[in-house]
């Protein structure tokens, strides 16, 4: 405690006694105190032991202070939904819906920023539900699931989980190419885990490479449509482009999306040999197949702002400690909980199973080993997106909102394939229903 109280002098001095200990009788007459110091210590680094103790003193003491009969009702709510979700892991939308009514039922909140606050959510809201629907149309249109009946329908999930890369009005051309881009990556995800042959994975991966209408022919049948539209979806925003002098946009997104057909193919011969890769094997490679350091490239494409440059594409593609942290975390807590599904048919390996049969854990001890392997790259996250970079913070924060979006799918199960009740609920407070204001 020394150390930190030396870097803040008086910020903690309440909280300790003389030893530089925490006060537990300081603190527990200071409920918010307690709540604001779980929250601080998610923005730890790498090696701060003080922050690491405070997270850990706070997370045994606030379920204690929120069971107390005294406690108030208001500051149980938020101390419930703080250990659930902190404020550091939360997606910004959905942070509004559940802080709203918390603030409105303040003594002290502001009725006229309150009644702002609700106008815009629903005006967003409205527009957010008409972009969906040119959305939907346009996958109804496609007819997947007759003619590629295999493929997840997950449009709506898609959607509604992009919203945490970004939300506001000016982005929405950005957002519509994103949703559709990521439609795809998951069908693509879907066929060379799920569908397609070996080999025909090769043809398809070599005509990615290409990336040309003339390999059409080469391709299977139900492979046509796929690669026909993985070309429409990014020639149709290239042309969108044109007068902006943005089309180089496509061509970095181009070299991510081979970047990652190369990488699937590799699981898949993983997959077919039943070989099983070491960690570092298995992690430099799920690093792209995570699908973060694609779907980084396509959220900057058509934003329209001056924020954008070939600069920004070239640094992402470049994998930085913080895209590298980002797509550890969405591997990494997507094999926690799917990883004993997948392993039910002919899956590559997971993470735990590679840590496994290296290092001859237990199940239980693998997972614990991933847990801390996630907490520690939100650490490397806490880290790069306080440095300086080569970047705006605005396009750091869609890497810092994409971590955030994998805590939210993945920290009870797989919210992408298996939404529960509460995915639900939150799917229906921002798309279908409004604020009452």
């Amino acid at each position: 405690m020394k150390e930190l109280t030396s870097i803040f002098p008086g910020l903690f001095k309440k909280y300790v006694d003389e030893y530089e200990t925490f006060n537990m009788e300081s603190l527990s007459n200071d409920a918010q105190g307690m709540l604001a110091l779980y929250e601080a210590s998610y923005i730890m680094f790498e090696g701060e032991q003080i922050l690491e103790d405070t997270l850990e003193f706070t997370k045994t003491h606030l379920p204690k202070i929120a069971m107390d009969p005294s406690c108030d009702s208001l500051l149980r709510t938020q101390i419930k939904q703080a250990l659930n979700q902190p404020l550091r892991k939360s997606v910004q939308r959905l942070e509004a819906v559940r802080y709203i009514p918390i603030y409105q039922q303040q003594p002290t909140h502001n009725e006229v920023l309150l009644k702002l606050a609700k106008m815009d959510f629903n005006i967003l809201q409205s527009m957010h539900k008409r972009e969906l629907n040119r959305i939907c149309k346009w996958w109804k249109d496609l007819d997947l699931q007759t003619k590629l009946p295999y493929a997840r329908d997950r449009i709506i999930e898609g959607y509604y989980g992009l919203l945490a890369v970004s939300f506001e009005p000016q982005h929405s051309r950005s957002r519509i190419f994103l949703t559709k881009a990521c439609a795809w990556i998951l069908l693509l995800d879907d066929t060379y885990d799920n569908y397609a042959t070996y080999e025909e994975l090769e043809i398809f991966t070599e005509a990615v490479q290409r990336w040309s209408i003339s390999c059409l022919d080469m391709l299977p049948e139900y492979m046509k449509l796929i690669y026909q539209e993985l070309i429409n979806i990014h020639q149709e925003m290239e042309e969108s482009l044109e007068k902006e002098r943005g089309t180089y946009q496509i061509h970095y997104v181009k070299k991510l999306m081979k970047e990652f057909t190369h990488s699937l193919l590799v699981e898949a011969k993983w997959t077919k040999e039943r070989y099983t890769p070491t960690s570092k094997e298995y992690m430099s490679n799920s690093l792209v197949t995570s699908t973060y350091p694609l779907i980084i490239g396509e959220s900057y494409v058509g934003r329209g702002d001056n924020m954008v440059t070939e600069d920004s594409f070239k640094w992402a593609a470049s994998h930085p400690p913080l895209v590298k942290a980002a797509s550890s975390v969405i591997r990494l807590m997507d094999d926690i909980v799917t990883h004993k599904k997948e392993q039910e048919r002919n899956h590559v390996a997971s993470s735990i199973e590679c840590y496994q049969k290296e290092t001859g854990a237990s199940g239980e001890e693998a997972y614990e080993y991933s847990l801390k392997q996630v907490e520690d790259a939100w650490k490397v996250i806490n880290r790069e997106s306080l440095r300086p970079t080569d970047v705006p913070f605005p396009l750091v924060n869609i890497i810092i909102n994409l971590a955030r979006l994998a805590h939210e799918t993945y920290k009870h199960n797989d919210g992408l394939s298996d939404a529960g009740e509460e995915a639900i609920n939150y799917v229906k407070s921002l798309l279908v229903h409004p604020m009452i204001v």
